[in-house]
């Protein structure tokens, strides 16, 4: 499942290896690349570094920030919906009674189940 170009990759490593492995055990060992060149390699490679796999964000709390380009379409795109089929001076639901109904029926549940709960725990103690 290899592609092309890392099979050869791979040949190239398979071909210097014992090379290698000898200068290693002679105690020649590679170079280590200093802190300026890893952050080149890093600006230059990494998806994380490349300036124009970002984009500056126009709206919102983050406004300013740099975010990936993907994101920022997303988060700045325009609507599915168009905002003049949305009436809010009407609604189909009051909000207060449902989320009252909401709430005393799980208090009842809560209560019930915490009930039944505390009364297992005192009889497993006593």
């Amino acid at each position: 499942m290899y592609t092309k170009e890392q099979l050869e990759s791979i040949k190239k490593v398979e071909a210097t290896r014992e090379e290698r492995l000898k200068q290693v055990l002679a105690g020649n060992h590679p170079r280590r690349m200093t802190a300026e060149e890893k952050d080149q390699v890093l600006l230059e490679n990494h998806p994380d570094h490349i300036k124009s796999q970002f984009a500056e964000l126009k709206i919102g709390p983050n406004k300013g920030e740099k975010v990936p380009l993907e994101l920022a379409e997303t988060l700045q795109a325009n609507p599915r919906i168009d905002p003049k089929d949305i009436d809010l001076t009407e609604f189909d639901y009051d909000v207060d009674a449902f989320s009252q109904a909401v709430f005393d029926t799980l208090r009842k549940e809560y209560s019930k189940n915490s009930l039944t709960e505390i009364r297992q725990e005192l009889q497993s103690l006593y």
